[in-house]
């Protein structure tokens, strides 16, 4: 077998390169080198190489060759066995493979093969080169993982990002952040320049930014307004970069939208302009302390000081140190109660020395779900304490004169009951006196004026008996004798009665019950119930005019309010007669009291509050509702009898 250093014996008439150095340089190269004769295949190698990749001598693999081709990858071994079996036209190739040295570690290499002719030019001989690549390789994988990590984070970027090209100012790519936030698809931003697209709302500044990119590589960070496709208007902030790629320079964007943030600062800032305005135009002392009580800002001057002399002092300071832990308190307290006012009093020292009296309320200014400073807001109170002062010597004053008024009321009422029982028994005598000597054959004169007498007598007796039973009710004096009663006991005589002087008038009147029970309804004072009745249908009666109408409804209702659970007979009186005065109405069931429409003079306002007292004493209530012109309704409101009756009879003195 003829050694490598024999073929370059062979080839040395070709190269004209003494064989013995080459082969000596061949022999310490870090590649592989073989020759091949292409006659009959004789395969020479020489080359470091071979025992570094293949893991074993040269003197192996001329013995056996198809070592070479089993430590090849599996899957690349056919492509280099096709190259190698290839017919001597097609010597010359070059392909890349994987070799599996012994100890299991792989290389990647590159195998280059060319053929050498004789002077005919015919081919003698193909000589290769195989080279270890795996360095290469390696930082082509690690070059393409870049790219692809770097392009990943280009194109999933939340920021918008873009490449304009420095020489010409067009669009080379885009992210889909960018995409999104102009609303262009990245066919119609690649090749055309921000300008033609009318991107920025002012072109000025981004394009002095631009053109400052192409001299230099410091990064410019601007905001500006961005146009979208859809005509949005958008605030974005823009960052640029100078990107140098070969010779090439690229401008890198990236843009943040920053609208919303934008129009938060614009509410924020319009907030604390509105905030300022009202703390500064409130006519009361604001002030703004820390939560050591040192002051911050006041909204103005007040109290006869400066606002220098108050800006940077102790809050404290300011008042008399007997009324520090108030105000200390009032802080506390604010600490505590997030959403609420603390109110404080203290004595606040004047400029002059002078000590006033001042209203204070607090509030905590929260930070991070603890207070950590205060708005206080103080008021001069001293008028105030002086007022109340006055007021209170005053509501004493008043005490002391109603405290007199009520006996004198005492006083009046036990004389008033006194000449009420001492003239009702000759009144009676003399009612009396009349009755005998009313005879038949009295002259019609005598017996006219015996009747005028009788009846002026009665009136002043039924006088005297309504002021007797006002005062009995004032007094708790007022008595019922109760039964179990229908409504139609005591309502039905008084009807009887009213109509006759109804017709006479012309009225319209009805009476109508809206239930039907013959049970009693009612546990009450017959008598005194019929009185209350008589009342009110005497005064519709008296106050509408001819021709109009008076109604009674009797029916059973639900309480309401406090009366829940309770039922009631009402006894509504509706009549169309001149009506009650709104600024009377909360004064008719007062005694001595008549609405100043009332133009007959007749009575002394007795009758309405006589039937307060009547329906109150049974547990019930009477209300009035009026318009003047229209008419007056009453009501009356009596409790519905219960199975067991009261232990204590109603009206009764406690």
């Amino acid at each position: 077998m003829m050694s490598f250093e024999s073929e370059m014996q062979n080839l040395s008439p070709l190269w004209e390169i003494e064989p013995r150095i080459l082969f000596r340089a061949l022999e310490q190269h870090y590649d592989v080198v073989w020759i091949r004769r292409l006659s009959d295949g004789h395969l020479a190698l020489s080359g470091a190489g071979l025992a570094r990749l293949w893991g074993c001598p040269p003197e192996e693999v001329l013995h056996n060759a198809d070592i070479l081709h089993q430590a090849i990858h599996p899957a690349d071994r056919a492509l280099r066995m096709a190259c190698w079996q290839s017919p001597v036209t097609s010597a010359n190739w070059e392909l890349e493979y994987r070799v599996i040295h012994p100890t299991g570690e792989t290389h990647w290499v590159r195998e280059t093969a060319f053929a050498i002719c004789d002077t005919p030019g015919q081919p003698t001989h193909a000589v290769g080169l195989i080279r270890d690549i795996t360095h290469y390789k390696l930082i082509g994988l690690i070059r393409r993982e870049t790219e692809a990590q770097l392009y990943g984070f280009f194109e999933q970027n939340l920021l918008g990002c873009c490449l304009l090209s420095a020489s010409s100012l067009r669009f080379t790519t885009a992210n889909a952040a960018f995409i999104r936030l102009t609303g262009y698809r990245l066919e119609d931003l690649i090749g055309r320049r921000p300008d033609d697209l009318n991107l920025w709302l002012d072109q000025t500044l981004p394009n002095l930014v631009f053109e400052s990119l192409r001299q230099s590589s410091y990064g410019k960070q601007i905001e500006t307004t961005l146009l979208t496709r859809q005509n949005d208007i958008r605030h974005v902030e823009l960052t640029a970069t100078a990107l140098d790629v070969g010779d090439q320079r690229y401008i890198a964007l990236l843009c943040r939208d920053i609208t919303d943030a934008k129009q938060l600062q614009t509410q924020l800032a319009d907030s604390e302009a509105r905030f300022r305005a009202l703390f500064m135009g409130l006519p009361d002392l604001v002030v703004h302390i820390s939560h050591e009580g040192r002051v911050y800002d006041i909204n103005h001057a007040d109290f006869g000081y400066e606002k220098a002399q108050l800006i940077g002092r102790n809050f404290f300071d300011w008042f008399c140190e007997e009324d520090h832990p108030a105000v200390r308190m009032a802080l506390a307290q604010a600490l505590l109660a997030a959403d609420s006012r603390c109110s404080f009093e203290a004595r606040l020292r004047l400029p002059s020395g002078e000590v006033v009296w001042c209203a204070g309320q607090t509030a905590g200014v929260h930070f991070n779900q603890s207070a950590a400073e205060f708005l206080i807001t103080l008021r001069d109170v001293a008028s105030h304490k002086q007022a109340v002062t006055e007021l209170h010597r005053l509501n004493t004053e008043i005490s002391e004169a109603n405290d007199s008024l009520r006996e004198l009321d005492k006083l009046k009422a036990r004389f008033a009951a006194t000449l009420i029982h001492d003239l009702r028994s000759p009144l009676t005598c003399v009612y009396s006196v009349l009755e005998l000597l009313d005879h038949p054959t009295l002259d019609e004169g005598l017996r006219y004026l015996l009747g005028i007498s009788q009846s002026s007598l009665q009136r002043a007796l039924d006088m005297i008996g309504s002021i007797q039973h006002i005062y009995q009710s004032e007094e708790g004096l007022l008595r019922l004798e109760c039964t179990p009663v229908h409504p139609k006991t005591f309502i039905q005589p008084c009807w009887e009665s009213i109509c006759i002087e109804g017709q006479k008038k012309n009225l319209h009147l009805a009476l109508t019950y809206t239930f039907d029970t013959d049970q009693p309804l009612i546990f009450g004072d017959t008598p005194k119930l019929e009185r209350a009745v008589s009342n009110l249908l005497t005064n519709a009666i008296k106050f509408t005019p001819p021709g109009g109408s008076v109604t009674v409804n009797v029916t059973v209702l639900n309480g309401s309010g406090v009366n829940i659970g309770r039922d009631f007979v009402e006894i509504s009186i509706l009549d169309t007669g001149i009506g009650i005065p709104p600024e009377d109405l909360p004064y008719v069931f007062d005694v001595y009291r008549q609405s100043r429409n009332n133009r007959t003079g007749v009575g002394f306002g007795l009758g309405l509050a006589i039937v307060k007292s009547i329906v109150a004493a049974h547990g019930g209530d009477v209300r009035v509702e009026s318009q003047v012109g229209v008419g007056t309704s009453f009501s009356i409101l009596l409790p519905v009898f219960v199975e067991t009756p009261p232990t204590r009879t109603p009206g009764e003195p406690h």
